[in-house]
């Protein structure tokens, strides 16, 4: 609902039909219709972030920057004079028009509260700076408990069906990491997630599960007591609204805010096109450590790990190896190479823009992700996603500190 353009209805009808219309009573009027609309930076996101998962944190904040802050004025001014008077782009006051205006807001207010959660806007004090950094973050989180600071999360992901030796380890790093003071992050999926769990709460530490669906919206149902004990002792996370059940998107969407949560992602087993090799993608795509777990030749499970080392992943079999990532004591696989020669030739088939990243890096060296974007005059997402395919592919490397180079 939007007050001035309503009002100006209401003003033009009443004029119509001949009738007075008394200051007081129109002042009534706006008063009552104020009341329906969010009147503060909570409650106007809520709107905006019903929208859905991943709806756009970046058309977010530009209406975020162009008002100041004051996202609610969206609700509550005539649209035409809003947009005349903040310069909305074409793309902008297309995601504004597909906002979910019905959405009951202050019924969700009051299931945050039943639930004793707590929600946390783009633009609040508490909201996560490494949710900021990414170009698809949320608009919003709901969260119970406390989240921490990326310095000190390490995410462990990895098959659902896995092995009884993932399971193993899964469990024995998060026991050993927990114990050393970081929180695990991962997804309450069973398998790798739940030992991960599973393992930072036997040790007495803190984890973070986060979640496909709403809070109240417990995936999979076997996870129940699992779930409970990590509301009560953890942090649940979500982008979604209440109620809010799982489809296969889901998944893929939650993983870039798990590893965006941690400084360091693990993957213990998974298989070439296993879920976790997405947030291996979004670890490398925000530049974090990445680890993989090796495991048995010709093993399923064990196939992608084994992808993700040859294609620059610091091989981890340990705690102490994990600890010594972490801490940047430990020399990340490749390099101690020597330095790319200038008569070496690009590899066949590569693509217009592998072409563009082949060449900076050939005469450049290493570099982030982001120069190569820059020195090769290509978009960072798109960019991030090239590199990594040609990781891959083992035609690039990347090391701890994030800079890619060419693999020799």
């Amino acid at each position: 609902m939007r007050i001035a353009s309503t009002c100006k209805v209401a003003v033009y009808y009443l004029s119509r039909q001949g009738h007075a219309i008394h200051a007081c009573g129109l002042l009534g009027l706006l008063l009552l219709m104020m009341a329906d609309v969010p009147n503060n930076l909570l409650d106007a996101a809520l709107v905006f972030n019903a929208h859905g998962p991943a709806s756009g944190l970046r058309n977010f904040r530009q209406v975020y920057d162009l008002l100041g802050g004051e996202i609610w004025w969206v609700f509550r001014e005539d649209r035409a004079k809003l947009c005349e008077r903040c310069c909305f782009p074409p793309k902008v006051l297309g995601y504004l028009d597909s906002l979910p205006l019905s959405f009951d807001w202050q019924a969700e207010r009051a299931k945050i509260d039943a639930f004793g959660a707590v929600f946390i806007p783009y633009g609040s004090a508490e909201y996560p700076p490494s949710f900021a950094a990414i170009e698809n973050g949320p608009v919003g989180v709901y969260a119970t408990g406390k989240i921490p600071a990326e310095r000190e999360a390490v995410a462990i992901v990895g098959s659902r069906k896995c092995t009884f030796y993932g399971e193993k380890l899964a469990n024995e790093f998060a026991h050993g990491l927990a114990s050393n003071g970081y929180t695990i992050v991962s997804g309450l999926a069973v398998g790798i997630d739940m030992a991960a769990h599973a393992g930072a709460i036997r040790a007495g530490g803190e984890t973070v599960a986060v979640l496909p669906g709403g809070l109240d919206f417990v995936y999979p149902p076997k996870n129940r007591a699992l779930y409970d004990e990590i509301r009560r002792t953890g942090v649940l996370m979500t982008e979604c609204c209440f109620g809010n059940e799982v489809d296969r998107s889901s998944f893929s969407i939650r993983n870039r805010l798990i590893t965006a949560l941690a400084s360091a992602t693990i993957v213990i087993e998974t298989a070439p096109s296993g879920g976790s090799m997405i947030s291996a993608r979004y670890a490398i795509q925000q530049g974090k450590k990445l680890m993989a777990v090796p495991g048995p030749v010709g093993c399923g499970m064990s196939d992608g790990c084994h992808l993700l080392i040859r294609g620059g992943a610091t091989l981890v079999t340990c705690v102490e190896e994990i600890l010594e990532v972490l801490r940047g004591e430990k020399s990340q696989q490749g390099e101690l190479e020597l330095q790319p020669k200038d008569d070496v030739s690009a590899p066949d088939q590569l693509g217009v823009e592998e072409s563009a990243i082949w060449q900076v890096l050939q005469q450049r060296g290493g570099q982030s992700i982001d120069a190569i974007a820059g020195l090769a005059n290509l978009e960072p997402f798109a960019c991030a996603q090239t590199v990594q395919m040609m990781i891959i592919r083992g035609i690039l490397q990347k090391n701890t500190a994030g800079e890619v180079s060419l693999r020799r």
